[in-house]
């Protein structure tokens, strides 16, 4: 991501925006002139994700140990919160029954 931002080239990251160094990645695009569209997509509770997560299993995906899932959920949660006045638009969709959006944000503000 880093080779992108510094020499200006557009991509798009993947991420469970639960670590610290997206946070600070996203903080770097901004400073060095990026537009930055975020569209979270969630689920209502760790519950569901945890249950998600061993039906891939089940269909030969990959697993995670349901501390780690529950983990990310709260600390993905407040990283949202972190870039909302970073990014210059979120757009927030939840995926717990049927996938819908929920709300959008430019330049910080609801929309």
């Amino acid at each position: 991501m880093k080779y992108y931002i510094k020499n200006g080239i557009s991509f798009n990251q993947e991420t469970t925006l639960s670590g610290r160094s997206i946070i600070r990645n996203i903080k770097l695009a901004k400073e060095n002139g990026f537009y930055i569209v975020m569209n979270y997509i969630g689920v209502e509770n760790p519950e569901i994700a945890k249950t998600r997560v061993r039906v891939r299993v089940k269909k030969g995906g990959h697993g995670i140990p349901d501390d780690t899932i529950e983990r990310r959920y709260y600390e993905s949660l407040k990283n949202l919160n972190q870039v909302i006045g970073i990014c210059d638009e979120i757009n927030i969709y939840d995926n717990t029954d049927m996938f819908r959006e929920i709300i959008d944000f430019k330049n910080g503000n609801i929309i």
